[in-house]
C-alpha cells in the first residue's frame, strides 16, 4: 500500500449567511461539489467505502434543552428527526427514479463522545460545550476525516486502508479516496425545533439535520437556493432538490443513474485565452426555467453535466475573485484552491509556497476538476 495522507475538513453553517438568501433569490451559482482529493494528478471525489455509513447519537440520557420536542404542531423526537433525514439520502430519487445506493444505518447510542474526535465513530452530539467549536455564528458543524491512496488509480480495484487511530481498523474498498470518520455537532446555545413548522426564533433542525448529514456523506455546498446544500445560509429545506439528488447519486449512484440521466457536455472558452477555468455552468429546464443541476468547468474549460431526459439551456457564469467580486468564488470550496489556503485563488503555481502574499501549506497538484 502506498502512502496516504488524511484531511480534516470542518464543514460550517453560519447564521450570517441568513441574510443572503433574501438578496440571492433565484440567482444561479455553482451547484452540487464533493470533498476531494489528489490522486496522482487526477481529483477523486472521497466516499465512504462500499456505500456505507453508521451514525450514532450521544445520549446523556438527558434530552437537550435547546431542542423543543414538546411544543408546537406534532413534534418529532430527535433521533427520529435525524433517521428521517438519513433516509433522505439514502432514498434519494428523481422523477419516481432512485438514483442513490447507500446504505446509512443508526447504531447504539454512546455517552461519551460529545466532541468531534477521529475514532471511526461517526457522533452526532448535541452537547458538545466547547465553545471553541463554535466560532460567532455558527449552528452546526460537521468534522469530516478522509484519506487517499497517493499511489493508487482511480479504477485500481482491492485498495486496503488501515487506520491506527482507530484501533487498527481495517477496510477494504475500491476507492481510492474514502471518509471514515464524520462527527456533526450542534451548538447547544442555539435552539432547535423539531415542529411543523419549525417554532419562531428556532433553526429548523429537520432540514439542518438533511444538510449535516449531507456533508458527512461527501457532498459540498451549493449555492442553487432551493437545494437543501445551499452554501447561502440556514433555508429551513428539507426536501432534496434535484441538484441533491443527481449529487448524491453521483456519490452513491444506483443502477438508474446512468440508464436514466443523460449528460451535457461542452467547453467554455474565451477569446485570447482559451479554455475558462471554474466557470459556473448550469443546466437550466428549456421549459420551466429551473435551474436543474450545474458544475465549474475543469481547467481546460471542459464541462459534464448529468440531466433528466428534457431539454435544456446551458448558462455559463464566470466565478469570482474573491467573496466580494463574485456570487461564489474558490474560497467557498473545502480544501480546492491551490495549496489548500482559502485565500489563494486557481490560478496558482502549485510547486510554489507563496500565492499573491498568500502562503501555501502545503503545496498540492491540484488539477482543476471539479465534481
Amino acid at each position: 500500500m502506498g502512502a496516504k495522507r488524511t484531511n480534516r475538513v470542518r464543514v460550517r453553517i453560519w447564521v450570517a449567511g441568513m441574510g443572503c438568501l433574501a438578496l440571492m433569490g433565484a440567482i444561479l451559482a455553482y451547484a452540487f461539489t464533493t470533498i476531494q482529493d489528489d490522486v496522482n494528478g487526477i481529483a477523486v471525489p472521497s466516499r465512504w467505502a462500499n456505500a456505507s455509513f453508521t451514525w450514532v447519537l450521544n445520549n446523556t440520557g438527558t434530552a437537550p434543552s435547546n431542542v423543543d420536542v414538546s411544543d408546537g404542531t406534532n413534534p418529532l423526537p430527535i433521533k427520529t428527526v435525524l433517521a428521517n433525514a438519513a433516509s433522505t439520502w439514502a432514498a434519494a430519487s428523481l422523477n419516481g427514479q432512485q438514483l442513490t445506493n447507500i446504505n446509512i444505518t443508526n447504531g447504539a447510542d454512546v455517552s461519551t463522545l460529545a466532541t468531534p474526535q477521529v475514532d471511526c465513530t461517526n457522533v452526532i452530539s448535541f452537547n458538545d460545550t466547547n465553545t471553541a467549536d463554535f466560532p460567532t455564528g455558527t449552528i452546526a458543524l460537521a468534522v469530516v476525516s478522509q484519506d487517499y491512496e497517493r499511489t493508487a488509480s482511480p479504477d485500481s480495484p482491492g485498495l486496503t486502508y488501515t487506520y491506527i487511530e482507530c484501533g487498527n481498523q481495517t477496510v477494504t474498498t475500491t476507492s481510492p479516496s474514502i471518509i471514515y470518520d464524520a462527527d456533526i455537532i450542534f451548538n447547544p446555545n442555539s435552539s432547535f425545533s423539531t415542529s411543523t413548522p419549525a417554532l419562531s426564533n428556532s433553526y429548523d433542525l429537520p432540514s439542518i439535520a438533511t444538510r449535516e448529514i449531507g456533508y458527512a456523506l461527501g457532498l459540498d455546498e451549493s449555492a442553487i437556493s432551493h437545494t437543501v446544500m445551499f452554501s447561502g445560509g440556514e433555508n429551513q429545506q428539507r426536501t432534496l432538490a434535484s441538484d441533491d439528488v443527481i449529487a448524491i447519486g453521483y456519490l452513491y449512484p444506483s443502477s438508474s443513474f446512468s440508464s436514466y440521466l443523460g449528460t451535457l457536455s461542452g467547453q467554455i472558452t474565451l477569446a485570447n485565452i482559451g479554455g475558462a477555468y471554474a466557470a459556473h455552468v448550469v443546466a437550466i429546464d428549456a421549459v420551466t426555467g429551473n435551474a436543474i443541476t450545474d458544475r465549474l468547468t475543469n481547467s481546460d474549460g471542459s464541462y459534464n453535466l448529468y440531466v433528466p431526459p428534457g431539454n435544456y439551456y446551458v448558462l455559463a457564469l464566470p466565478l469570482g475573485s474573491d467573496s466580494t467580486h463574485g456570487i461564489s468564488y474558490i474560497g467557498d470550496f473545502s480544501g480546492w484552491s491551490c495549496g489548500y489556503d482559502m485565500s489563494a485563488p486557481p490560478c496558482c503555481d502549485t510547486s510554489a509556497t507563496e500565492c499573491n502574499g498568500a502562503t501555501l501549506f502545503p503545496a498540492t497538484n491540484f488539477t482543476g476538476q471539479f465534481f
